[in-house]
């Protein structure tokens, strides 16, 4: 059935000048079209073609447990907690059960988007995702509603939905090389979030991973710097790409790099590495800048193509009382 037939539809059902023309019929007929132009799919793991439905903890009340304690929210994260209040409290055990119930269907769903997700992939197909923390989260506020409010509310409602980025990546290797190579898969759901609240929605800088039996690994990504500087380490020549990309930009942004963070790497043939997060404490105009590792103050030079050197010009002395 075409969108623009439910449309039209809907215009000969609703008038406007005060022409009433909805009936039990008419509605009927409308609605019947509107869920068969939406497809299969609806109330089970898809929400139509490219999006499906992931049921996760929220962020604030049960997530925290998950996030900060384990750092996964799985079967086995869910039977120590499960365990820690029965040590307790085995009647509070109890009380929660319905909770741990829904937990565990949690699982079993979000297996079977896992398998839609690989299944979507290997037919070529994207998908995005809903984050869906309402069943979970309802179980919860049920028996904290019912322990603090109880003699108040006859009824209460909650619903809580986040959009996402799924990306899966699956790398199989050939016999010969499975011993030394370890086969990767990995389904990486990204969460979009604009809102700055204590809302139960996940910020953007938490990655749920989510495994084939439906556990959900979290990853807490640190925020990302506003410069990156690269120094060539002892016998290495530092690729133009490095220089005119990177170290150029930090060189030509001059005072507005004040105050600014940069990640600076070493360069070999080998690959990069870390060397620390700073801060730039001066900036030299077309020259470089000056920041701190620990109490060392340090300079940084860059030069008009984009090399760049570092060496310490003085450090803080700390007096210690005796």
């Amino acid at each position: 059935m075409a969108k623009q037939d439910v449309l039209d539809a809907i215009n000969a059902t609703v008038s406007s000048n005060n022409v009433k023309g909805i009936t039990a019929d008419s509605l009927n007929n409308v609605l019947t079209m509107m869920v068969e132009n939406a497809g299969e799919g609806g109330g089970g793991s898809g929400s139509g073609e490219g999006m499906l439905r992931l049921i996760v903890p929220d962020y604030v009340e049960i997530g925290t447990v998950f996030i900060e304690e384990f750092g996964e929210f799985s079967p086995s994260t869910l039977e120590m907690l499960r365990s820690e209040i029965e040590n307790a409290s085995p009647e509070e055990a109890q009380i929660f059960e319905p909770w741990f119930a829904a937990c565990e269907d949690a699982f079993v769903h979000n297996a079977e988007v896992f398998r839609i997700i690989k299944e979507k992939a290997n037919n070529g197909e994207g998908c995005s995702a809903l984050l869906d923390m309402t069943p979970i989260l309802k179980e919860y506020l049920d028996v904290i509603v019912g322990i603090e409010m109880g003699d108040y509310l006859d009824e209460y409602i909650m619903s809580y939905l986040q959009f996402a980025n799924v990306a899966y990546m699956c790398m199989d290797y050939k016999p010969e090389f499975s011993d030394n190579i370890e086969d990767i898969e990995i389904v990486a759901v990204a969460p979009i979030n604009t809102l700055n609240s204590d809302d139960p929605f996940y910020p953007s800088n938490i990655t749920l991973g989510l495994n084939p039996d439906g556990s959900i690994i979290f990853e807490k990504m640190e925020p990302s710097s506003d410069y990156t500087l690269y120094i060539a380490a002892s016998g290495n020549t530092l690729d133009s790409y490095y220089r005119e990309d990177y170290n150029l930009k930090i060189r030509n942004s001059g005072y507005d790099a004040l105050g600014k963070t940069v990640d600076i790497y070493e360069y070999s043939s080998d690959g990069s590495s870390l060397i620390g997060h700073f801060m730039v404490h001066e900036v030299i105009k077309d020259e470089g800048f000056l920041f701190f590792n620990g109490c060392d103050l340090k300079k940084c030079t860059i030069d008009s193509e984009g090399n760049a050197s570092i060496v310490t010009i003085g450090s803080i002395a700390i007096q210690q009382n005796s």
